[in-house]
């Protein structure tokens, strides 16, 4: 009877091990994947972000270009700036921190906006989706801001 007893417990023991070692390889695959995918979407936001802030070389350059008397260039380079500012935008508008979005709104408020049109609110809710599929709800950001950032309008609040 003992060697029997040993058996069981040889094999209940080899089975814990293989057990232990597809848990283990299962938790190591959805953890790797994890990290790939913050990995990816870090890439997102410092692209981005440089975008932004490389796209401000266009508008500089644009403005010594007409202070220069160089209007034809002035004119594409502002174009130029405008398309590449608006792309960046976007991509900040679902992908970056909610405090950045928070400050570029606030940017833009200070510029005269105009309001919001009814067709753009389905706009705005796909820019809301997009941004909580990506970061979540820890990430929210106010609908006014969004409106600001991605619209470049002013939302109006219904009371």
């Amino acid at each position: 009877m003992a060697y029997k007893s040993g058996w069981r417990v040889s094999l209940g023991l080899a089975g814990m091990g293989i057990l232990g070692a597809l848990l283990g390889s299962t938790v190591q695959h959805f953890y790797s994947l994890t990290q790939e995918r913050s990995k990816a979407f870090e890439a997102r936001q410092a692209e981005a972000y440089g975008a932004f802030l490389s796209a401000f070389d266009k508008s500089r350059m644009s403005q010594v270009a007409r202070d220069e008397g160089r209007k034809e260039e002035a004119e594409q380079l502002k174009e130029e700036y405008e398309l590449e500012v608006g792309a960046a935008v976007r991509r900040i508008t679902v992908f970056g921190d909610k405090q950045v979005v928070e400050a570029i709104a606030n940017w833009y408020r200070r510029d005269t906006l105009g309001p919001c049109t009814e067709v753009m609110n389905p706009e705005f809710a796909a820019w809301k989706a997009m941004r909580e599929a990506s970061l979540g709800r820890r990430q929210e950001v106010a609908s006014t801001d969004l409106a600001a950032v991605a619209g470049r309008c002013i939302l109006a609040v219904k009371q």
